[in-house]
């Protein structure tokens, strides 16, 4: 099965320290087929933040709209990570863990975990001080891209800032050019530092992915999230 894009808030390096948090990701991408039905893929799962900064993200995801040989086709065609065809990937687990400069990628169904060092991202995390929605939306656009402040809003019952961007077709895109091709609306909590709602339009490709932030609790998560569970095998990276 193809995971969905993933709309999961800000980047695992700003390691936002001193906002605990754990939420609930709903979502769902819906995409226009050939013949001019629909498939929608819902995903979702456990989102947190600990004081220290530490990130846990958990996305699973649920075939919805399939026919019996499109659910078949895919369950025959998951192929993941060098696993033989057949092996079924229905959850993926994110930890960043910025206190160490470690990032975790955990497969519960493969029972496995692969580490990876993330000290090289130290000059992407945003400075003290800036605020979510100024660091996503500060800096230089390409000339295709249509900026627009939409303000603030009550999502979820948390106050947000809205930006819209809509990304034009360029010469390169042929029958694109000038037109709409993508529009990413995205609304931020700047108090809790991260995304809560994100609209993911992809006109070019017929998809709509967007994810939403719920069930929003300002408490310590449970630190054994942060940790590889017991029994699994520590896998190395693939080589490129």
């Amino acid at each position: 099965m193809v995971a969905p894009p993933v709309a999961s808030g800000q980047s695992s390096n700003t390691c936002d320290k001193g906002r605990p948090f754990t939420a609930r990701k709903a979502g769902h991408l819906v995409s226009e087929q050939p013949d001019g039905s629909n498939i929608t893929q819902e995903f979702g799962g456990l989102l947190a933040r600990d004081s220290s900064g530490r990130i846990y993200s958990e996305m699973r995801t649920i075939g919805i709209g399939l026919t019996p040989k499109k659910l078949q086709d895919t369950r025959e065609s998951s192929i993941h990570l060098g696993h033989p065809a057949k092996t079924r990937i229905d959850s993926t687990i994110w930890i960043s863990d910025c206190r160490n400069e470690l990032d975790i990628t955990v497969f519960p169904d493969l029972k496995i975990a692969r580490t990876s060092d993330n000290s090289n991202a130290s000059s992407r995390k945003r400075k003290n001080g800036t605020s979510l929605f100024a660091f996503l939306t500060s800096g230089p656009r390409p000339p295709n891209v249509v900026f627009e402040d939409l303000g603030l809003k009550d999502v979820e019952g948390v106050l947000t800032h809205g930006y819209r961007s809509t990304i034009l077709g360029t010469q390169d895109d042929g029958e694109w050019n000038g037109r709409v091709r993508y529009i990413d609306e995205t609304w931020i909590s700047d108090d809790l530092s991260e995304i809560i709602l994100q609209i993911l339009t992809n006109l070019d490709g017929k998809t709509e992915t967007r994810l939403t932030l719920a069930d929003i609790e300002r408490e310590e998560p449970d630190a054994s999230l942060f940790e590889i569970p017991a029994g699994y095998k520590i896998d190395p990276a693939p080589e490129n």
